[in-house]
């Protein structure tokens, strides 16, 4: 689906938003602070592919090409973020979904029913979001 390319204000909100929640969910379950920090930085940087792409279901895969190119490796969570084909027994991508469907598009948290009527609200029902 086609958008405005670019990051806006308001997916700057949700990115940080959902840094949060991801941050949030690693401390429940125990994680130490260095991997709750790493997890704020995944759920941060996942729809940074957002920047350079007006095909909103491509964000993942030109979010972690760029992130490759800076870490030299896949980050798994970013490019199968919203993929319901993905292994999601890996935690990182499971947490970084559950706080991109709990954090709406202006960074607040939200239910779950209330991120996707967003969603369907802004791309449509056939939306790839």
């Amino acid at each position: 689906m086609k958008h405005e390319k670019g990051i806006t204000q308001n997916k700057l909100q949700h990115m940080l938003g959902v840094a949060r929640k991801c941050y949030k969910i690693a401390k429940e379950r125990g994680y130490s602070e260095d991997e709750a920090r790493r997890l704020f930085l995944i759920g941060y940087i996942h729809d940074v592919g957002y920047e350079f792409t007006e095909h909103s279901e491509e964000h993942p895969v030109v979010g972690n090409n760029i992130i490759k190119t800076i870490f030299k490796d896949d980050l798994y969570a970013v490019l199968n973020h919203g993929n319901p084909d993905a292994d999601l027994s890996n935690a990182d991508l499971e947490i970084l979904n559950i706080a991109d469907l709990t954090v709406d598009s202006f960074g607040n948290e939200c239910s779950i029913y209330g991120r996707l009527s967003g969603i369907k609200y802004r791309y449509g029902d056939d939306s790839g979001e």
